[in-house]
């Protein structure tokens, strides 16, 4: 990977288009050579006719919505999205990575976050922390907030602190690396996870969903469509969960309600009108510390002695959120081929956060930073000056620890706008879709507050409830985001959908402030730009193999940090894949292997000027460099034979900061595969009905904190980066699904967890602040249709 230290980065209002194909010009011929040979041996093997629409459907799918067919390529594979571009599109023909998972699965492994059924695409896995805010790892970049619908809902306090209910949820589309035209407002530059809600459907169906367990289990919900007449469908889901998580005494509590009605005004019109309250109340659970003997070099490990299910935490430390959300969503055509899709978002919030963190132990760290090498070495000491010899120490840290916290407290509201239009043209030559429209969002928060919260010190292996006081309030602070978009996008294919090119601009606007509500005093950034966006699909054999290669970018504003007088430059993030997909085996196998590089400029980095001696007066200000990822993904979903069905991925990156230092909580490798065969009574006729599915989840080690300090001066002429101080250890977890569905509408399920009862640590903060993960745990499900 080629050093970035001291690189200036390129403005990011020039774009460098060119770049893409400069990094995979050595791919032309091969490109060249595949849309001259033609078909190949595998185009016989071609798609079966579509089924014919039924007729409680709208017979012209509007080209803004996903076909509910199944795939040939079993329960776990769905080859159809919207979230690449708000269109819908078969992801075959597709120029950037697209992920879905689909009901089904979500049905099998019964998950209680949305990260337990997205980890099994590529790229998607853990991050830093599980009970909160939806946090995950998508490409090695942290990713927070949600998008619902295609509406982004982006960091705190905007998205609230829950982690979204599952029971609301159809399916998940996953669409990797940067995406100016579905996810243009600030989100991780590694990819979407847009969250497709359940919409009436013109057919009546209803579902009452129960789960008891031990841990994260004790819920339930009621799903009920009808049809009222010919033009109204109306569903209602209502979930209650009640979990007891692992860690002794913490807890989350949560109601969600989800009423829905759709209006078919003709068969090419339809609304839809949603409204949804959240009601979440969740334990503040921040983990245990770490075992001072931990080091870089060295597997993290629970403080000795300390049981794995202790919670330190008081319970009045809790994360609430009260939440009301009204959507609405309209599309209809206006001409032949004109297609049009509106909608509209109204949602706030009111949030409230009492978090109590565990600082270092009252006797020390117990270690130090080697400065020639940046690692944290338990028990040894460094002199201050060269050649920085070591002493060893004896480890004096005791397990008495110090408190302190902050409570934070917010009123968000939020309002969302998109208007997309679609025109279709298609004769003997070629297919073409022009696609443009805009988005408008609108984010106001006032009086947020973040107070300074004073905890007495506590001993772990005595703990009691301490008792919090506040010692300095916050400065109440009015918070403004503004974002404007337009877009246009054209999508062409020739040489009947075996050459596919495609390629947009957005244009983005951002506006973001803060008011000091007692001076009046503000910090403002205003900035704007134009991303470009472009790909080509070739198709040599029909649609059984699809090459494809994209170019994409993403932007995010940066506001000003303490002491910088001047507005920072936008933050652009650059992707360059290529990969191809494979659908053979008369279409009951899929997979894809993607290459991608993603250059993300502007990325604030301390200034290291500042470390020199004297210490520069006023400090010099941040410096802004680039992050690169670099890696290979690779997936599969399979049905090789009636009832069985796999899905799997595996992915390998490179994701370092401008000093090639990891990041806390990526880990670099990770893979997951899940199994399902459902019998059948031709076959077994003793167990027909029953469902049998086990999967594995494989993470590698990966940092556990991020280093306090960015270099060591060893010399007068080098800075050396500092490493993280710790690793939590590469983990693979294996769950069980057992399922018996009867004739008679009914069905239950047991879902076994970390079958093997591994001990792991899920994820980490800091040295102070690690999740132990989950032992063995069964839940037991019951599901009745009417």
């Amino acid at each position: 990977m080629p050093s970035t230290r001291g690189r200036k980065t390129r403005p990011p209002t020039k774009p460098d288009p060119g770049h893409a194909m400069r990094m995979y010009s050595s791919i032309n011929p091969c490109l060249l050579l595949a849309v001259l040979a033609g078909p190949g041996p595998l185009a016989a093997q071609t798609t079966p006719p579509a089924a014919e629409p039924k007729e409680d459907e709208l017979l012209n799918l509007s080209p803004f919505q996903v076909s509910a067919s199944a795939s040939d390529a079993g329960r776990y594979a769905s080859l159809e999205a919207t979230s690449a571009g708000r269109i819908r599109t078969n992801i075959m023909d597709s120029s950037q990575s697209v992920s879905v998972i689909t009901s089904e699965l979500i049905q099998d492994i019964a998950p209680g976050r949305i990260l337990e059924a997205a980890q099994y695409v590529a790229g998607v896995t853990e991050s830093t922390l599980p009970n909160s805010w939806e946090r995950t790892t998508m490409r090695g970049f942290l990713a927070e907030g949600r998008t619902v619908d295609g509406i982004t809902y982006g960091l705190y306090p905007s998205a609230g602190f829950q982690n979204i209910d599952p029971a609301i949820i159809d399916r998940l589309e996953v669409v990797k690396g940067p995406n100016s035209i579905l996810a243009p407002q600030p989100t991780s530059p590694g990819g979407t996870i847009n969250l497709a809600t359940k919409q009436p459907q013109f057919r009546n169906s209803g579902l009452i969903y129960l789960q008891v367990g031990e841990f994260d289990a004790n819920s339930g919900f009621l799903d009920m469509n009808r049809v009222l007449n010919d033009k109204v469908a109306v569903r209602f889901v209502g979930s209650v969960r009640h979990w007891d998580n692992w860690w002794n005494g913490a807890y989350v509590h949560s109601t969600t309600l989800m009423p829905a009605l759709t209006y078919r005004f003709s068969k090419k019109t339809q609304g839809t009108f949603q409204y949804t309250y959240t009601d979440w109340d969740a334990s503040n659970y921040l983990g245990l510390p770490i075992d001072p003997a931990s080091g870089t070099t060295t597997e993290g490990r629970l403080l000795a002695g300390v049981p794995r299910d202790l919670k330190i935490y008081p319970d009045d430390a809790v994360r609430t959120t009260r939440q009301h959300e009204l959507k609405l969503l309209f599309s209809t055509e206006l001409g032949p081929g004109i297609q049009m899709r509106f909608a509209a978002a109204y949602n706030t919030s009111s949030l409230h956060n009492v978090q109590i963190n565990t600082g270092t132990s009252t006797g020390g760290a117990g270690g130090n930073v080697d400065p020639l090498t940046g690692h944290w070495n338990p028990g040894v000491r460094y002199q201050p000056a060269p050649p920085y010899a070591p002493s060893p120490i004896v480890i004096q840290p005791t397990r008495i620890f110090t408190r302190g916290g902050v409570e934070q407290l917010a009123d968000p509201r939020q309002f969302n706008l998109q208007n997309d239009y679609a025109y279709t043209l298609e004769n003997d030559s070629l297919k073409a879709m022009t696609l443009a429209g805009f988005a408008w969002s609108d984010y106001h928060s006032d009086g947020n507050r973040s107070n300074t919260l004073t905890a007495p010190n506590f001993d772990i292996d005595h703990p009691i409830d301490p008792t919090w006081t506040r010692t300095r309030l916050g400065t109440p602070l009015n918070t403004v985001r503004r974002f404007l978009q337009g877009y246009v996008s054209e999508k062409v294919a020739l040489f009947s959908n075996r050459l596919i090119l495609n390629g947009a601009l957005s244009w983005q606007d951002y506006y973001n402030s803060s008011e000091n509500a007692l001076t009046g005093s503000m910090t403002d950034a205003s900035t704007s730009t134009v991303l470009p966006s472009y790909g080509v699909v070739i198709k040599p054999a029909g649609d059984a193999v699809s090459l494809f290669y994209a170019y994409t970018e993403q932007s995010s504003a940066n506001l000003p940090s303490s002491g910088e007088t001047e507005v920072p430059p936008l933050s652009t993030s650059v992707q360059d894949e290529i990969g191809a997909r494979f659908k053979v085996w008369h279409n009951r196998l899929y997979f894809t292997v993607s290459h991608y590089a993603i250059v993300q400029d502007n990325f604030r980095t301390p200034n290291p000027r500042n470390l020199e001696v004297p210490t520069p007066v006023p400090l010099l200000p941040s410096l802004y460099l680039d992050r690169e990822a670099v890696g290979w993904e690779y997936e599969l979903r399979a049905s090789p034979a009636q009832g069985l069905s796999i899905i799997g991925s595996y992915t390998h990156f490179t994701n370092r900061d401008p000093n090639n230092v990891e990041f806390r909580g990526v880990a670099e490798k990770a893979g997951a595969v899940l199994v399902s065969y459902a019998f059948d009574r031709a076959h077994v006729p003793v167990l027909d009905g029953v469902r049998i599915a086990i999967g594995a989840n494989y993470l590698g080690a990966r940092p556990g904190d991020t280093p306090a300090n960015t270099y060591t001066v060893a010399a007068p002429d080098r800075l050396i980066p500092v490493q993280p101080s710790f690793y939590l250890g590469a983990r693979t977890l294996v769950n069980l699904t057992v399922a018996y569905g009867s004739k008679h509408h009914w069905s239950v399920q047991a879902n076994v967890d970390n079958l093997l009862d591994d001990e792991y640590l899920m994820a980490a903060n800091s040295r102070y602040a690690v999740f132990p993960g989950t032992p063995r745990n069964i839940r037991v499900s019951f599901r009745y249709r009417f």
